[in-house]
C-alpha cells in the first residue's frame, strides 16, 4: 500500500514539474518571438543592421534562442565578433550599424576589442543610449559616427577600475587605477599586491588615455586639439567619480556632436526589452 502511494505521489509531482516546465517555456518562447519580431522588423524598416549591447541577465547567450544574435552581452566580444562577422559575410549589401547601448559597464578586455571593430567597421555606426552607458560602455558609445541620447539619458567616466582585497575573507572593493597611481606616488611603504596593482594601473591609465585618444582622432576629428585635451581629462583621466552622470549637455559642452532625441522606433524596441528583461527575471525568479 505504502509503495503504491508512493508511486502515484511521484507520478502527481512528476505531472506537476511537467505543467510548470511546459507553461515556463510557452511564456519564455512567446516573449522571446514578440522581442526578435520587432527587432526584425525595424531592421526591414531601416534597412539597418542591429545589435543590443547589454548587462547580460541570462545564464549564457544560448538561452536567448533566436535573440542571441541581437543581444549581446558586454563582456561577450567573442559573440559579437561572430555577429559583425555573419553581417559581413552574409549581407549583399553594407548597411549602417545601429547599436543600442543599455549597460554598467564592463572589462576592459571585452570592450577594447569592441571598440577596435566599430573603429574600422566599414559603414556608419550608429549608436543610441536611451538610458544610460556608463564605464566601457560610454566608451563603445563614443566609437558612433551619429551618438544619439535622450534628454536624461547618461553617459559617464572612462578610468579603469581595478579591484582588491580589503580582507582576509576574500571579500574585494575597486578603486580607479588613478587611485592606485597616487598610491604609489604618496606612500613611501606598500604591500606587494598593492604594488602590483599600482604599476598594472599606470599601464591600463595610458592604454585607455591612448584609446580615448584614438576614438576621437577617427570619429571627431574636427575637435580641435585643446577640446580633446579636455574631452579626455573629463572622461578619462580619473579625476571624477566613476559613477560621475554626464548627461548630454555635458557631452555636447564637451564638444561631442550629439543628436537629440533617440528616435521613437528606437525607444520602442528600448521599451521592449526593458519589459522583456524584466518579464523573465520574473519567470526564472517563479520557475527557478
Amino acid at each position: 500500500m505504502i509503495l503504491a502511494w508512493s508511486g502515484i505521489l511521484c507520478m502527481y509531482i512528476t505531472i506537476v514539474i511537467f505543467m510548470i516546465w511546459h507553461k515556463y517555456s510557452k511564456e519564455k518562447g512567446k516573449v522571446n518571438v514578440i522581442l526578435y519580431d520587432s527587432i526584425k522588423k525595424e531592421e526591414e524598416l531601416s534597412n539597418t543592421d542591429i545589435i543590443f549591447i547589454v548587462d547580460g541577465f541570462w545564464a549564457n547567450q544560448k538561452a536567448l534562442g533566436t535573440l542571441g544574435k541581437y543581444i549581446i552581452d558586454i563582456d561577450d566580444s567573442e559573440t559579437f565578433i561572430e555577429r559583425i562577422h555573419n553581417i559581413d559575410q552574409n549581407s549583399n549589401e553594407k548597411k549602417p550599424l545601429s547599436i543600442i547601448l543599455y549597460t554598467t559597464g564592463g572589462s576592459i578586455f571585452n570592450s577594447d576589442m569592441i571598440v577596435e571593430i566599430l573603429l574600422s567597421y566599414e559603414t556608419e555606426v550608429n549608436i543610441y543610449i536611451p538610458g544610460f552607458a556608463y564605464s566601457a560602455g560610454s566608451m563603445i558609445a563614443l566609437c558612433a559616427d551619429k551618438l544619439y541620447m535622450n534628454k536624461f539619458s547618461v553617459m559617464g567616466p572612462v578610468d579603469p577600475q581595478l579591484s582588491y582585497c580589503i580582507n582576509d575573507n576574500g571579500e574585494e572593493d575597486g578603486a580607479s587605477a588613478k587611485c592606485f597611481m597616487q598610491l604609489l606616488e604618496e606612500k613611501e611603504e606598500i604591500g606587494d599586491e598593492f604594488y602590483l596593482k599600482a604599476l598594472e594601473s599606470k599601464n591600463l591609465h595610458d592604454d585607455n588615455i591612448e584609446n580615448l585618444r584614438k576614438i576621437l582622432q577617427v570619429k571627431n576629428r574636427e575637435l580641435t586639439k585643446n577640446k580633446k585635451k579636455k574631452f579626455i581629462e573629463e572622461f578619462a583621466s580619473g579625476k571624477r567619480p566613476h559613477h560621475k552622470p554626464f548627461l548630454i549637455e555635458k557631452v555636447r559642452q564637451l564638444g561631442m556632436p550629439v543628436e537629440t532625441p533617440v528616435p521613437e522606433e528606437i525607444n520602442k524596441l528600448f521599451s521592449n526589452y526593458v519589459q522583456y528583461k524584466n518579464f523573465m527575471t520574473r519567470l526564472d525568479s517563479i520557475y527557478g
